[in-house]
């Protein structure tokens, strides 16, 4: 019976909890009961130090949430996400910190706004909703950045600043990128780590040909209706809730 609170405890003293079970002579990481029970632990005994946004706490946190740096614990996956994302619901953690809990929830659990994001299902709606809205201003500041490097067209410093800070606002309620060929390398190599490369990732494509092919949309939802915003002389487009023709956000592909 207290076997789990134990192992717990004497993990708190070691700076990788994974490694130090099996130096211990722990063989499965991942197996259910007694495991499960000290996963739980674990979480609960680091979510205080994660409430400070000390990066090195974060960065020990990862480490136990996959303990080979390959496949990440599934069970108990809600719990986890609530203990990182619970104590900024009502206030901003400091810039790279946030970057960091949004890169390294990400690589283990996917994007809560597609398919590859099960796990996020089991978290608390607050959280799931909070990790979307910083992906939300993650998405369009990726999308005007490489915007900015692939054209010179003059409105791409008004425009960047005109819808960051309606996001800001809080006004755009989700966002999804669709790059062009050419956009979409620039975005890929804007990132710095195979971290990066892989979050970089995660956008649709616009197919469309012909004078267009050089051209990325922006989709965006504020309120009941769908914007899209597009670089290369695109004109913006507003669609209604009751208009059957406007565009779905998180696609694979546009035209």
């Amino acid at each position: 019976v207290d076997a789990p609170h134990q192992i717990s405890s004497r993990l708190d003293l070691e700076s990788d909890p994974g490694a130090s079970l099996l130096r211990w002579g722990f063989k499965d990481l991942y197996g259910g009961g007694l495991m499960r029970h000290v996963n739980v632990g674990m979480i609960n005994s680091m979510s205080d130090a994660l409430s400070t946004a000390n990066t090195e706490s974060l960065l020990r946190f990862l480490r136990w949430l996959s303990p080979d740096e390959k496949i990440p614990r599934k069970s108990d996956a809600g719990i986890a996400i609530e203990a990182a994302l619970a104590p900024w619901i009502d206030r901003e953690p400091p810039a790279l910190y946030r970057e960091q809990l949004i890169k390294g929830l990400g690589r283990l659990y996917g994007d809560p706004r597609l398919r590859d994001g099960l796990a996020w299902q089991s978290a608390p709606d607050a959280s799931r909703n909070l990790m979307i809205r910083w992906l939300t201003g993650e998405t369009m500041a990726i999308f005007l950045n490489a915007i900015s490097r692939t054209n010179d067209e003059a409105m791409w410093e008004p425009r960047e600043t005109f819808w960051m800070q309606l996001y800001k606002e809080g006004h755009i309620d989700g966002a999804w990128v669709a790059f062009s060929e050419e956009a979409y390398h620039e975005a890929q190599r804007m990132a710095t780590s195979e971290e990066d490369r892989t979050y970089y990732a995660t956008f649709g494509r616009q197919t469309a040909g012909g004078n267009r092919r050089h051209t990325s949309l922006l989709v965006m939802t504020v309120g009941e209706r769908t914007i899209v915003e597009g670089s290369h002389s695109y004109k913006v487009r507003l669609f209604e809730r009751q208009n059957s023709q406007r565009p779905r956000l998180y696609l694979s592909e546009y035209n």
